[in-house]
């Protein structure tokens, strides 16, 4: 598997990607907003800006595609700091997602640590992850990649989060 940034060569295969998590009403995090945008070239140039010119309400944003044997099967981001209250909150540095049909084969833990590489690329050395207390994969999968448990916050709607710090 390998991590690679979003283009035009994969339209057919993100938008696959999108409509397995549409199918089965799950979340997509980690996609810099893909489930907002129909037309996917649209959504590359999207990445694109937030990496390299993100606009003043925005956060410098990496966004990865995990592709394994031509396929994706997960995408994840980081943000380059926590200078969004959000962020700095309850979102995190880091957000992932696998494919509902790709989940529980590994994928999870190998993105997220050639995630870390990345961040390791850009000068950045600690990581906020968080994840619902109800996600025991997600919580279990920081665990093993050395998130260290700071605490469990709840948001103004009543969600909570756990969060989790790793070192880099």
């Amino acid at each position: 598997m390998k991590l690679i940034k979003p283009n035009i060569n994969y339209i057919d295969e993100i938008q696959a990607f999108k409509h397995g998590f549409v199918q089965n009403w799950k979340e997509l995090h980690g996609s810099s907003q893909l489930s907002k945008y129909s037309d996917i070239k649209k959504w590359v140039e999207y990445t694109s800006l937030l990496e390299n010119n993100p606009p003043e309400y925005c956060v410098r944003t990496s966004t990865y595609m995990a592709v394994h044997n031509n396929k994706i099967v997960g995408m994840c981001d980081f943000k380059h700091s926590f200078s969004h209250p959000v962020i700095n909150r309850w979102g995190g540095n880091i957000a992932c997602c696998i494919h509902p049909k790709e989940r529980k084969k590994g994928y999870g833990a190998k993105m997220l640590n050639l995630l870390l590489c990345e961040c390791m690329t850009w000068g950045i050395r600690k990581v906020l992850v968080t994840a619902k207390p109800s996600n025991i994969g997600s919580n279990r999968l920081i665990q093993a990649n050395y998130g260290i448990f700071e605490k469990e916050i709840t948001i103004d709607d009543g969600t909570k989060y756990n969060r989790y710090w790793i070192f880099i």
